[in-house]
Formats: C-alpha cells, structure tokens, sequence
C-alpha cells in the first residue's frame, strides 16, 4: 500500500482481521526526509493517541518495522507522520505467516544440579522458536500429572520426592500461537547420604618430615570439585593466618590433595580442618575433628646386631648409628620379656661420639633403644636385638689341654653355676684318642650349693673323657652348657 502522512494529516489507520493466528511482518518505508512512526494496537483500542499499542517502531527516520506473533482477532496498523511542514509518501508492507513448527526444547540439570539434597530440582529450560517465540511451559515427574503452564524462564525450579535415587522429570513448552513442543527429559538424583572424608596423609599423628607438605582426604563418594578447590581444606597458623597451599582434586580416586607452597616453622602447630566441600548433591561429609600438623625433622636409631647368644649377667654393647638425634638428648634403654610389654630399664644420655650402650641381661628377651623427640624431632626406635641368654657354667679346666690320669684315680669334677638353679647335669662322654667321635657314657645329676658351686668324684677308668656341665631351659633362660674338659685315662 502507497500513501502519505505529515503537515496536516497525522496518522493513517488500517484495520486487520485475523481468522487465525499469524506470524505478522509490518514494515513501512517512507520517501527521503520522512520522518514515520509504525504502531500496531489490539481490538479493544479506542485512540492511537490515547490507547497503548501492542507493538511499535519509532526509531528516527522514516522506515520502521514490526514482526509480531498475532491470535486471531482485530488489529490496527497506524502509521504515524511525524513531519510537521508537508506530507511525505510511504509504502506500507503486510505479511502475515502461517507456523505449524512448535518450538524446540532441551531440558538438563543447571549447573552443579545433577544431584540435589532438598525437595527442590533446578532444570535450565532450553527452548526456541524463531517466528512466535516461546510463551509458556509445564512440568511432570516420574510420570506423574502435568503441572500448570507457567510463563516460560530458563532456569526453573520443580519439586521432586525426597526419596532417595533417580527421578525423571519431563517438560514441554509452548509457542504463542499455542503449538505444543515435543516432550523433553532430564533426571535429577536425590541424595541426602552423608558422605566420609578419610585422612590418608599425613600419618595419624600428624607429623610430617615434609617443609611443604602434602595433606590427603579420600571420600566415600563423588564430591563437587569446585568446592574442594575453592576453599575446602583450611590449615591454619598459630597465629589464626591461613597457610597458603595448592589444591586438587582426582575425581577417579576421590581424593582431594592440599600442597603447602610455603614452608612450615619447625616444630610449629597447625589447625587443619575441612572447608566448605560438597559431594554432587551438596552434602557436606561428617567432618572429622580438626587435628594438629607438625612438621619435625626424622630421626633414627640403627643397632648393627639384631640377634645373640649370651649368658646371665654378660656385660654386652649395642654397636650403630644415630641420625637427628641432638648431643645431650636422652635415649631409653627398653627390654620385652617373651609375650609382655616394652618397659624402660635404663637411660643413656647421646653423645657426639659412635652408638655404644652396655648392658647386662638377666633372661631372654628384646633389647632396643628409644628416643622420646621433641615438637622438632620425630621419636626414633632401633630394631630389636634378640637376646638368648642362657645360664652362666663353668667347670674347672674346661676348654684346655687334655688332662692324663691313671685308672682307678679318683678325680674332683668341679663348676658353677649363675644364677643357682635345678636342672644341672654333668655328663660324661666317651671318645676315640683324637676327640673327634664321642658318645653319651654317663649323665649324672648333681645339685648346686647356695653359692652355685658343683662338685663330683669321678672314680676314673681307662679310656678317652670328655666332661659338660649342662642346664636345662627355664625361668626365662636357655639351655646351657661348658666348654669340653677332656682327660685320657691309661
């Protein structure tokens, strides 16, 4: 349509009847200098000056545009010339478009909404329709009734059972001439467990021999890594300042890591405690306790012989190393009687020179070394030395030359004994000329007196003698035996 407005004539009017819902796109473009105005107004208006339209263009300049989704009804096209000193030409341009497409949806949890912990869900709604726009939506769960048709948003919130587990939700939107999309689904999981968080480093005392250290959570499920990241560990200094650190998160482990980027004091406490982590649903875990982490200097203890065989009352020496141990420190003396506990017997102060601790056992049992530390030094305990100790024999003339005696002699066979005790034997043991073949002749049990002394006439007979003074195990000792005293007999 071809036509003027401006000078005297303000506005032209066309009416519009609309069987049907339309798509409408008005477009007026006037002559050089036009200065035109575009309005659309419904059915129920009575004035274009006085009444609001629908829609409108009136940018400067003299071509304006509307694209409108229209029911079916009565509409009035108005073009206003806004040019006061004469009237300017136009062209007026009307169509109107059939739209059988609906609009197209996709439904997805919002972000970090996958799971939840309450009653309410939130869905981001993606919806598109590019000739009468999206107007409305609906919402259903696991297949339940329709809710009410809302105006549509791109983020709503929909109410789910607070039962544990999967639920699906479904939606659909519409279009403003009332075309229905197809019906979209997203599943949301309920979840209010709570989940564990296991402290896998440090070790449980909270030492560590690390300046910058590592700290590490395993959780027994899933957690947000976004919260871990953004705070979810705090180590804190005696002072109450915040340690700086590095953390990450291993989604296929589970296990969130903190790394100091600073070096601790030595020796100095600091609170650690868990932040504002979050598995999928937004659960904070049963937060264990805040502990305290220290950083101290390892230390060790090494004792050169882990086993021997002695007798009751031997003076011996523990032989090794020290490392980290400071001049002056005292170092424990421990023995463990077979199926007891660790118990102190002595102290010994460490020095600058080699390890050498003496000591005298009494029975059979472990011996090790202890040091206590301090809030810079790590507790350093040696290996156990197995300790054997037998009773302590003697028997006079054992372990020298062969001694010759004449048949029918009556010789004295002597020892003792260390500590007093039952159970002694000697025995006798007949042997070729060179010693080196013997056989069991005689065992003889003999009784010790209260200074564990021993003693025997031997009425000798011709032949080649080895004499042992043996004891039995017991009361914490091992069998015992002397040395070979040997006498040839003609």
């Amino acid at each position: 349509m071809v036509s003027s407005v401006g000078g005297a004539t303000f506005d032209r009017v066309w009416r519009l009847e609309l069987p049907e819902g339309r798509v409408a796109l008005i477009n007026v473009s006037g002559t050089s200098g036009a200065e035109l105005g575009l309005y659309l107004f419904d059915e129920f208006s009575r004035s274009v000056t006085s009444s609001a339209p629908i829609a409108q263009s009136a940018k400067p300049g003299g071509s304006q545009s509307i694209s409108t989704v229209l029911t079916a009804g009565t509409y009035y096209i108005d073009v206003n010339g806004r040019n006061t000193d004469r009237a300017y030409g136009f062209t007026l341009s009307v169509a109107l478009l059939g739209d059988t497409t609906p609009p197209t949806l996709l439904l997805r949890p919002a972000p970090n909404g996958a799971s939840v912990n309450s009653g309410t869900a939130v869905v981001q709604v993606i919806a598109g329709d590019l000739l009468s726009g999206v107007e409305s939506m609906r919402f259903r769960v696991d297949g339940g009734e329709w809710g009410a048709w809302s105006p549509a948003l791109s983020l709503a919130n929909v109410a789910i059972p607070t039962v544990r587990g999967m639920h699906r939700i479904d939606a659909q939107v519409t279009n403003r001439l009332g075309l229905v999309s197809a019906i979209a689904t997203t599943n949301i999981i309920y979840d209010d467990i709570v989940p564990t968080a296991t402290r896998t480093s440090p070790r449980a005392d909270g030492t560590t021999t690390l300046a910058r250290p590592f700290i590490e959570y395993q959780f027994s499920e899933p957690m947000r890594a976004s919260s871990w990241l953004t705070g979810g560990l705090v180590v804190l200094s005696r002072s109450g300042s915040i340690v700086p650190g590095k953390l990450t998160y291993d989604p296929s482990t589970r296990i969130g890591r903190w790394v100091a980027t600073e070096a601790l004091g030595l020796g100095e406490p600091y609170a650690v405690q868990l932040g504002g982590v979050v598995d999928l649903a937004g659960n904070a875990p049963a937060s264990p306790a805040a502990w305290l982490l220290q950083y101290q200097l390892s230390t060790a203890i090494t004792v050169e012989t882990t086993s021997i065989t002695t007798t009751y009352l031997a003076l011996r020496t523990m032989i090794g190393t020290m490392r980290n141990v400071p001049v002056g420190a005292t170092v424990l003396l421990e023995q463990r009687l077979p199926g007891g506990e660790w118990a102190t017997v002595s102290n010994w102060v460490a020095g600058s020179v080699p390890l050498r601790v003496t000591y005298r056992p009494t029975q059979t049992a472990q011996w090790r070394l202890r040091y206590d530390g301090d809030s810079g030094r790590r507790v350093a305990v040696s290996n156990p030395v197995n300790v054997k100790v037998s009773a302590k024999l003697t028997l006079s003339g054992a372990g020298g030359y062969v001694r010759t005696r004449t048949s029918g002699a009556t010789v004295q066979i002597r020892g003792t004994a260390s500590p007093v005790s039952s159970g002694l034997t000697l025995v006798r043991y007949r042997c070729n000329s060179l010693f080196t073949g013997c056989t069991i002749a005689a065992q003889i049990p003999v009784v010790a007196d209260e200074l564990g002394q021993v003693s025997y006439a031997w009425n000798a007979t011709r032949g080649y003698w080895i004499w042992k003074l043996k004891s039995t195990a017991g009361a914490g000792l091992e069998a015992g035996t002397t040395a070979r005293l040997r006498f040839t007999v003609r």
